[in-house]
């Protein structure tokens, strides 16, 4: 593809930790002003706004990307750009679900009208939710995080806030019967929604050395 332009930078910050040779952002971000048609004077565009305004690309595929996320070390993630393989990457018998983008141009993200802990409300009012590959733990307002600890205390888990995640005493026994956090998902401006599961393995892993859970949702 022709006509992509990227930034060289020579020195970065708190970069350190990242085995690459460069970054590629994502972010929804549209170009402003002349970032498209004059970069060396106006700036750079982002990589999905130059995509989305690349003849080249939109000739040969469509306005998608594709992001596969795996949860053990042995099975390699995926992104691919211009499309999707459901048959290599999705669960036989799910379903795509399609939802507007809320108004957010920094993150990817959908606008719901509640989100549950089984059957206790987290939130009973329009949130943002945002879909970020590049976090390793999921993050939740602080207004619905309380009624989240408290529920897992009903459920018989003491959490208690520990470096870098929150640590959870409970047994297996009980870990089994968690319910997932649900999220109520507006699919577009006519009403219609959807729901998306985050199951307990999500939220709450053990560790058997230790004999302790840790939850992987942090207050935001």
């Amino acid at each position: 593809m022709k006509k992509f332009n990227f930034l060289t930078v020579v020195k970065g910050k708190d970069l350190e930790s990242l085995k690459g040779s460069g970054l590629i952002g994502i972010a929804p971000t549209p170009a402003k002003g002349q970032d498209l048609s004059d970069p060396m004077n106006h700036g750079v565009a982002g990589f999905i706004a130059q995509m989305k305004g690349n003849s080249d690309f939109n000739t040969e595929f469509d306005q998608v990307f594709s992001i596969y996320l795996s949860n053990d070390g042995q099975t390699p993630g995926d992104i691919s750009f211009g499309g999707y393989d459901l048959d290599k990457f999705a669960k036989k018998g799910k379903n795509l679900i399609w939802a507007d983008q809320s108004a957010n141009e920094a993150y990817w993200a959908v606008n719901t009208a509640n989100a549950n802990f089984g059957s206790v409300p987290l939130a009973k009012y329009n949130q943002q939710v945002i879909f970020d590959n590049g976090m390793s733990l999921a993050m939740m307002p602080e207004k619905s995080f309380v009624p989240l600890l408290k529920s897992l205390h009903e459920q018989g888990f003491n959490c208690q806030e520990t470096m870098p995640v929150w640590s959870c005493e409970g047994t297996p026994e009980k870990y089994e019967k968690l319910p997932p956090i649900s999220l109520n998902v507006m699919l577009n401006a006519q009403g219609q929604k959807a729901e998306i599961h985050m199951p307990k393995e999500a939220y709450l892993k053990y560790d058997p050395e230790q004999k302790i859970f840790f939850l992987l949702i942090s207050p935001w």
